[in-house]
């Protein structure tokens, strides 16, 4: 006796499995051809480069002194508004 089978509607589609393992891979081509030579040596003479790193050093000097003047002048404010008791806000 032959079994018979009722079937029914087809369900949803399972979902997609994970990919598998990448396959062999042809050989390496050539190497291509090589590129330009970028420029050599410094673009500007030493002389130019001390005088820019003077002028920056002098600068900086100036700089660091007038700070000192500036902080000197806020420790006498302070010190103004001190003695007369006022606070900082007009």
């Amino acid at each position: 006796m032959e079994r018979q089978r009722k079937t029914g509607a087809a369900g949803a589609r399972g979902r997609r499995g994970k990919r598998g393992a990448t396959g062999h891979r042809g050989k390496t081509g050539k190497i291509g051809l090589q590129g330009l030579r970028g420029l050599r040596g410094p673009l500007h003479s030493d002389d130019v480069l001390n005088a820019v790193v003077a002028h920056f050093d002098d600068v900086y000097q100036e700089l660091t002194e007038l700070l000192h003047q500036i902080a000197k002048i806020q420790h006498q404010v302070d010190a103004l508004i001190a003695q007369t008791g006022r606070s900082g806000s007009a």
